[in-house]
Parts: structure tokens; C-alpha cells; sequence
């Protein structure tokens, strides 16, 4: 099993509803795929192979803050 999921949200919609701050989507990324991602990445892809590129949304950790486990 390979752990493929959907990503059925548009990179904006993300922003929009996580509040994000920073949008670091300008710099190069690498990808281990050998052809152009189909869809590209950020936009809905309800087949997304763990080679594929996604969005993430993260959220900083304040200092001194505990890892939840």
C-alpha cells in the first residue's frame, strides 16, 4: 500500500481558511518525478502519490513550547 490520498482544496482556498501568513510557493522545488506533475501542484488532485508535491500548512511552534504527542 502506498498511502495515496485526496487533496480536494485549491492552494488559495488553504490560505484563506488556515489564516496563512507566508506563502512560500516562489522558490524552486526539486521533484522526483520524471515528467511535469499532473495536476500541477496546489491546485485539487484527488490522486496524490507520495512523489507528488502538496501543500502544507505548518504551524509554528512558540520556543519553550512542548511537542504534543
Amino acid at each position: 500500500m502506498c498511502g495515496r490520498y485526496a487533496a480536494a482544496k485549491d492552494q488559495g482556498d488553504l490560505v484563506l481558511e488556515f489564516d496563512v501568513e507566508l506563502v512560500a510557493t516562489d522558490g524552486p522545488s526539486r521533484s522526483v518525478l520524471a515528467h511535469p506533475q499532473d495536476p500541477p501542484a496546489g491546485t485539487p488532485d484527488f490522486n496524490v502519490a507520495p512523489s507528488k508535491q502538496a501543500p502544507v500548512v505548518a504551524h509554528p511552534r512558540a520556543p519553550g513550547q512542548a511537542r504534543s504527542r
